[in-house]
């Protein structure tokens, strides 16, 4: 049975909001965002800031993912590769194949060492910082290097360099863009021209790019870049991202990508999928525990969209509530990083809303705001057959006018639902 409280809801939002001021104030708030390449082997192959991106596409062909620079460059790696998102200094390492170069380097002795005498040598930090630079004709750079992973450039031409514990590095060779660094040999595995911008420092107060604004189907879905965990490309042009909440997103139809300070205005039509990807998916619904109920939840943009079934099939209802209909609270309470649109069903008591762990002391609750503003509580205990957790991981899937959620239950079952006209 659910109890009502307002004296909770109060504490509740109090420790909503110290949590979120925790949270902004550990924000790297001096380091713009990066889009870090892996290749297929899980290696990294070159870092963009978002600050200069102004496109990302996929090839004609659909082998390549196409980064576009402001600078008129454009840097190509192959649709297997995964990308993430991580706050480094500078614009980034843009690392463009060419030909192999006709020099080898290894690094011992305190020096670089190259197979044939070389001019204008940089070496930079796998971050794009600049560490060493020398305009000497020579076979024999004397640098200091401790262990890690570096570019060395020299004569317009480039390669990564493995640096051991020993203070030793191996000798470079002409490899593709798709091959690994050898982590027990200390070869050079990348024969590369890059493109290295000037580190950019910026004030604290400056304002960086955090959205990444995603134009698939002809609709702008707006997503906090600290949300999301990797992303690649299908060769049918579905862009796939996880989440780090452990949610996976695919949105058909994939045609281009931005970057900015604040999310792009959504052209939705219907389904609001930003906000489903935040508060939507499904749940456990409270108050059926034997067999547990589960809630699939989408935001549209009339209201909110509930489906809710008994995993024995005994029961099954479809819920809508316009916007008129739905109390500012239940907003207020999706400031909660574990906020999610549910519901809960009892002999005294039935709701839609959303749901949210409480914090310090009344941390064995579980807190709903209904969408008329009533605040309902249930033990998270109710869950014990989901480990006290009602949340459950899911698949969004936008294609044109629906979306479609898929998760698995506790028995290991799979179910979909698919959201279609409001």
């Amino acid at each position: 049975m659910i109890k009502i409280t307002f004296k909770k809801l109060v504490a509740s939002i109090f420790m909503i909001l110290a949590a979120t001021l925790v949270v902004n104030a550990q924000t790297d708030q001096t380091n713009p965002w990066h889009v870090v390449v892996d290749d297929a082997n899980g290696n990294e192959v070159a870092s963009h800031s978002i600050e200069i991106i102004t496109d990302v596409t996929v090839s004609a062909d659909a082998s390549e993912v196409d980064f576009l620079l402001d600078n008129g460059t454009t840097y190509s790696y192959p649709i297997t590769s995964t990308f993430y998102f991580e706050q480094r200094a500078g614009n980034g390492t843009a690392i463009e194949t060419i030909a192999a170069p006709m020099w080898n380097v290894s690094y011992t002795g305190g020096a670089l060492h190259f197979t044939q005498q070389v001019d204008n040598v940089a070496i930079y930090a796998i971050s794009g910082v600049l560490i060493k630079k020398f305009n000497e004709n020579s076979t024999s750079i004397p640098v200091s290097l401790i262990e890690g992973l570096y570019i060395v450039q020299a004569d317009g031409k480039a390669v990564k360099l493995l640096v051991n514990s020993n203070g030793n590095g191996g000798t470079s060779q002409p490899v593709t863009v798709s091959s690994t660094v050898s982590q027990s040999t200390n070869t050079v595995q990348q024969s590369t021209s890059p493109t290295f911008n000037t580190q950019t420092f910026r004030a604290a107060t400056a304002t960086l790019k955090t959205y990444w604004n995603i134009n698939a189907g002809n609709t702008i879905t707006s997503i906090d870049i600290g949300s999301v965990n990797t992303f690649h490309i299908t060769t049918d042009n579905v862009i796939v991202f996880s989440m780090k909440d452990g949610n996976t997103v695919e949105l058909t139809n994939y045609q281009s990508t931005s970057f900015g300070a604040q999310p792009t205005a959504s052209q939705n039509t219907d389904w609001d999928m930003a906000r489903t990807i935040l508060y939507g998916g499904a749940t456990y619904a409270w108050g059926y525990s034997n067999p547990p109920a589960i809630t699939f939840a989408a935001v549209h943009k009339n209201g909110l969209a509930f489906h809710s079934v008994i995993i024995d099939n005994t029961f099954i209802e479809d819920k809508r509530i316009i916007n008129s209909d739905i109390d500012p609270k239940l907003w207020d309470a999706g400031n909660n990083p574990y906020s999610r649109l549910s519901a809960s069903f009892g002999y005294m008591y039935t709701g839609y809303g959303m749901s949210y762990p409480e914090t310090g002391t009344d941390s064995g609750w579980i807190s709903l705001m209904t969408s008329t503003g009533v605040l309902g509580e249930y033990r998270a205990s109710d869950f014990s057959f989901n480990n006290n957790v009602y949340i459950i991981l899911t698949t969004f899937v936008k294609d044109g006018s629906k979306i479609t959620m898929t998760c698995v239950d506790i028995n290991g079952k799979t179910w979909s639902y698919t959201f279609s006209a409001w």
